[in-house]
């Protein structure tokens, strides 16, 4: 019996030193991950039962139709990785500003933005902004049609070269003037503060005797609402989806070419690494070309669009001004000096900015609009 017990009493310990032993390994290979973790150190060898979570801030309010279309977005995701990706979605700009968007992706403050390309003219992804030339796009389709054509021809690397992955593009509805008096013609935009997040509209404003002001979205309404501000060139929609026919009851609508605003949903390279490798065929072919095919066709159409702001109207102050193409003449003139610096700062920047020009208006000749100057 006394032989037993020390037997026993030698294999026990044993025993527990290859416990103790093996429970150090596993803890140290935990520290392992964990510390990868906080490093953004990944292999991408994840399970099928681990999740990649990317963050996706925008400036819109929650209840936005677009901002909609970004949550259909997100559940698309996640239904076609199976759950191994998971978009969160911050809205209001609550993880940063319409403004700093480039800047707050390529630092890695979030993982998936919409850079407003209007707002960014003087960065380096310049060549975009030839789509933000005014009274270009007769329509959100041309738009989305030239422009789609022309990054494929000469802006494949711009966003790379900037710290960013490109996911795609996108653009908006036509733009309307959204004032707190009427504007039938040129004389009557004189003197007025319009507000325009597109630093190219900065000469046209002054081409038609008025200033240019740039504040945030979210600003805008009280800035009218105080008459800090006259006028907002936005889409036409946001006469209504923003409730701006409160302060802003006067559109003026152009039937021609107007302005379209550029957009690029972009991704930083730490965000795009995190997808699991064999993930990212998925991603790149399908996932992110539909971000900006959802963003363009959570936009009403134009008829649509001009019922709904009429229906305003019917019953309450305000009005739908109609140009008439003589009207429309005299406001896109305003733009041919604008149109002339792009080349002109086009080749400052090493760019072939006269054959950027002639391939660019060539796709909007195929689209049957002419530039009248």
């Amino acid at each position: 019996i006394k032989w037993r017990k020390l037997f026993m009493d030698k294999y026990l310990k044993r025993i527990y030193q290859l416990v103790f032993i093996i429970a150090i390994i596993f803890l140290v290979a935990a520290c392992g991950q964990d510390e990868n973790k906080e490093n953004g150190n990944s292999d991408n060898s994840e399970g099928p039962d681990d999740v990649t979570t990317l963050t996706f801030n925008h400036w819109l309010s929650s209840n936005h139709y677009i901002a909609d279309a970004f949550d259909e977005w997100a559940n698309i995701v996640e239904e076609k990785t199976e759950g191994r990706v998971k978009i969160d979605i911050y809205s209001d700009g609550a993880l940063g500003d319409q403004l700093q968007v480039h800047e707050d992706v390529a630092g890695g403050v979030y993982d998936i933005g919409e850079v407003t390309v209007s707002a960014m003219e003087d960065t380096p992804v310049f060549v975009h902004s030839i789509g933000n030339l005014p009274f270009a796009f007769d329509s959100i389709d041309t738009s989305f049609s030239v422009m789609k054509s022309f990054l494929e021809e000469y802006g494949k690397d711009i966003y790379e070269e900037n710290n960013l992955v490109f996911m795609s593009h996108s653009t908006s509805a036509k733009y309307a003037l959204h004032s707190r008096t009427p504007i039938r013609k040129v004389d009557d935009a004189k003197g007025k503060i319009i507000n325009a997040s597109a630093n190219s509209m900065t000469k046209v404003f002054e081409n038609w005797g008025a200033t240019r002001e740039a504040l945030a979205f979210s600003e805008l309404y009280q800035a009218v609402q105080r008459g800090t501000i006259d006028a907002l060139w936005l889409p036409a929609p946001a006469a209504y989806d923003t409730s701006f026919y409160e302060v802003a009851p006067y559109v003026t609508k152009f039937n021609g070419p107007s302005y379209n605003f550029q957009a690029a949903f972009v991704m930083s390279p730490d965000g795009y690494a995190s997808i699991p490798d064999d993930l990212k065929p998925l991603f790149e072919e399908e996932l992110f070309p539909l971000l900006g095919e959802m963003h363009r066709d959570s936009y009403p159409d134009d008829e649509e669009i001009w019922s709904t702001i009429n229906g305003l109207f019917e019953t309450l102050e305000g009005e739908v001004i109609e140009l008439t193409p003589e009207e429309e003449v005299e406001f896109q003139k305003g733009a041919e000096p604008v149109w002339e610096e792009w080349v002109n700062e086009a080749n400052d920047r090493g760019y072939p900015g006269d054959e950027m020009m002639d391939y660019f208006k060539k796709l909007l000749k195929d689209e049957g609009i002419e530039i009248p100057f």
